[in-house]
């Protein structure tokens, strides 16, 4: 079958060397056809697929000067990264996908895990790869066969095993279950990685991989929430997220941007391994049980929770609100001597400025706390703070 899509593709070529434009078409549906039948042998183990005493990397690299279009070049690219020869050092061109139709990006989602599996992967493969799946899940309700490739891509990048079949099936959205929660756990050890100072010793880059990829992770994760069972590991998370919290105040540290950076996507993910909603509606009916985290806790162990939020809320309105969603559903009061610091922090964020579900989850959180409120009032009076 190879040979004979390469023999159609080749009879799509007229006699200056060009695809006949009437023809575009088909030598378009052929190089969809052969790439995605050359995925499924690559699996096989590596070898000449097409024989005929030539390389497959050079009849793709062939068929890539036959201009059709620049995003069926960029399939052609994609599946000769597949058999790029031991001495080929040459980096693969790359168009910007915004030029790409819906069906090529889905095209690439499922054939890029073949590349991570074979370890056929350099930097520009990777970055289109985190490309076509922030692409696929911008829209708000993308469909279960595209959270189920985005997933599976995923898994694939950061290590994860799985079954062979499910790289084969285009329609992979029956494994969604089992590739959700195993991308889950896999993060979670990743996290748990960090606190213990083992990304450096990641010889793969998985590890590494997986937490540069934790803000990708965390949208597969909120959009496949039907699709996992729930953390029970949250107050762990937590102090792995306190931690880092920690060495970014820490005055030895040069770039504490950075540390910040990974602590909001260490937070959200905490919350999404829990299966958080984030409908306003909801924050009233959440409780300790939600969340895996038991009522054995002293509100010490969230001092620096409150300390993060009041740095950030009236600059990251997002990490904000789960903050505050944590703060409610666990019921954590203050420390006195914070106390007005905070009272005054929930009611900025309840201002008609702010996010809809960011003024509910302040407005839960200082129901919460209604009794220091009150207790507060004097001391808001004298300095000048009110409702």
């Amino acid at each position: 079958m190879v040979h004979q899509l390469s023999d159609i593709f080749t009879s799509c070529v007229g006699f200056d060397g060009e695809i006949v434009p009437s023809l575009k078409v088909k030598a378009s549906a052929c190089v969809m056809a052969l790439s995605h039948l050359y995925c499924g042998r690559i699996l096989q183990g590596h070898g000449e697929f097409f024989g005929r005493g030539r390389r497959d990397h050079d009849i793709f690299n062939e068929m890539s000067r036959r201009w059709i279009s620049a995003a069926n070049n960029t399939v052609i690219i994609t599946t000769m990264n597949l058999c790029l020869p031991e001495d080929h050092n040459d980096s693969l061109g790359w168009y910007s996908l915004d030029y790409y139709t819906d069906s090529v990006t889905e095209w690439l989602s499922h054939s890029l895990p073949y590349h991570f599996v074979t370890g056929q992967v350099n930097q520009n493969i990777e970055a289109v790869a985190i490309k076509v799946i922030s692409k696929l899940l911008s829209p708000s309700s993308p469909s279960n066969e595209i959270i189920a490739n985005c997933t599976l891509l995923a898994c694939v990048m950061v290590g994860v095993q799985f079954d062979k079949k499910d790289i084969i099936r285009v329609d992979k959205s029956a494994a969604l279950p089992q590739l959700a929660q195993s991308l889950l756990t896999r993060f979670q050890r990743v996290l748990w990685a960090w606190d213990g100072g083992d990304l450096e010793k990641d010889s793969t880059g998985d590890t590494l991989r997986a937490w540069k990829l934790l803000d990708i992770i965390c949208r597969i994760l909120e959009l496949a929430q039907s699709h996992y069972e729930p953390s029970s590991d949250t107050m762990r998370n937590l102090d792995v997220c306190r931690k880092i919290y920690s060495r970014a105040r820490s005055s030895e540290q040069n770039h504490p941007w950075e540390l910040l950076d990974g602590l909001k996507n260490a937070l959200r993910f905490t919350l999404t391994a829990a299966k958080v909603s984030r409908d306003p509606a909801d924050l009233w009916y959440h409780s300790y049980s939600s969340l895996g985290i038991g009522d054995s806790h002293s509100p010490e162990d969230f001092d620096w929770l409150m300390d993060y939020y009041v740095d950030i809320y009236s600059d990251d309105q997002e990490v904000a609100f789960d903050i505050l969603y944590l703060l409610g559903v666990m019921k954590v009061r203050r420390s006195p001597a914070k106390q007005h610091q905070f009272i005054e922090s929930l009611i900025a964020c309840m201002g008609s400025n702010m996010p809809v579900h960011l003024r509910y989850a302040a407005l839960r959180a200082a129901h919460i706390v209604r009794e220091d409120i009150v207790s507060s009032m004097p001391l808001m009076r004298s300095c000048g703070t009110w409702f």
